[in-house]
């Protein structure tokens, strides 16, 4: 037997792996933070299927400790210290590792085009895809309720993850989630690619900076259960383009994104009236 062999079969499970990065996270977050990275970006003889099942599983948990480093940072005066900046970025490798191994994954189950890209061929493919799309809209949205730019890039990503799932039709899809929903996993309303993509580009146009806390609490709250009433088009070409339904965001050289905003002005317009009224958030489905 080669000493490959013999580190392979030394090599605790998948799901052994998995459980320790969970009781991490769930113990010591930092470090669980950390596990996650390594465990992500980790090779594995497992099956795609199998790769799939773990990184499942990782997710939730994951998703639920994005709320406490924002609560935390929250409401510290801007520009953050090193500190806290650090925080957030031990969050934001995590929640990037985890999208870059669904990636990979999602590759590893699709069979190659004869243009060379990947052409989604079983729903475990479609669900990988959809899994690192949503990863990304989560810590964009993160970043805007900070008040954090985030780079040019980290917003490509977002179009070049979505873009294949709107040109098939799949953002109007739902997938279901492996645990039951709370406040901590911050689910998106609609439970679709196209309010996960459509989410952080509201959270985009409420211009962040420019809102007190409580402010900025509300314009999430509309802004997630906005994106349900809002369409998308993405244009791979950065360029400017006159959009008759609502804003049209140039967000690099590479892709432009239209959204169609009538219905949501509709929808806001009426959460204005409650809320000056004397409703309370909840009470009008935010």
């Amino acid at each position: 037997m080669g000493v490959v062999d013999t580190f392979r079969k030394s090599r605790p499970s998948q799901a052994l792996r998995v459980q320790r990065v969970l009781a991490l996270l769930r113990s010591e977050p930092e470090l669980g933070l950390a596990a996650v990275v390594r465990f992500a970006q980790s090779g594995d003889d497992a099956p795609p299927a199998a790769r799939l099942s773990g990184l499942e599983q990782l997710r939730p948990v994951l998703l639920a400790g994005i709320e406490p480093v924002r609560r935390v940072l929250a409401n510290l005066p801007i520009p953050f210290e090193r500190e806290q900046l650090a925080a957030f970025r031990r969050l934001s490798l995590a929640i990037e590792a985890l999208r870059d191994a669904f990636k990979r994954n999602h590759a590893d189950l699709c069979e190659p085009s004869p243009d060379g890209s990947y052409a989604v061929s079983s729903p475990q493919a479609l669900l990988a895809l959809a899994r690192a799309h949503d990863l990304q809209s989560r810590l964009l949205v993160a970043a805007s309720r900070l008040r954090i730019a985030m780079e040019r890039e980290q917003w490509d990503e977002l179009c070049r993850l979505a873009h294949p799932l709107w040109r098939t039709g799949a953002v109007e899809q739902t997938f279901a989630e492996p645990l039951p929903a709370d406040q901590a996993t911050e689910r998106l309303a609609a439970d679709t690619p196209r309010a996960a993509f459509v989410m952080p580009m509201l959270m985009r146009l409420v211009e962040p900076l420019g809102l007190s806390g409580p402010e900025l609490d509300l314009a999430h709250l509309v802004a997630r259960a906005g994106a349900r009433h809002a369409g998308m088009r993405i244009d791979l070409d950065g360029l400017p383009h006159v959009n008759a339904d609502g804003p049209a965001l140039m967000l690099s050289a590479h892709h432009t994104v239209q959204i169609a905003t009538r219905e949501l002005v509709v929808s806001i317009d009426r959460c204005v009236v409650r809320l000056a009224e004397g409703a309370r958030p909840h009470e009008i489905g935010l």
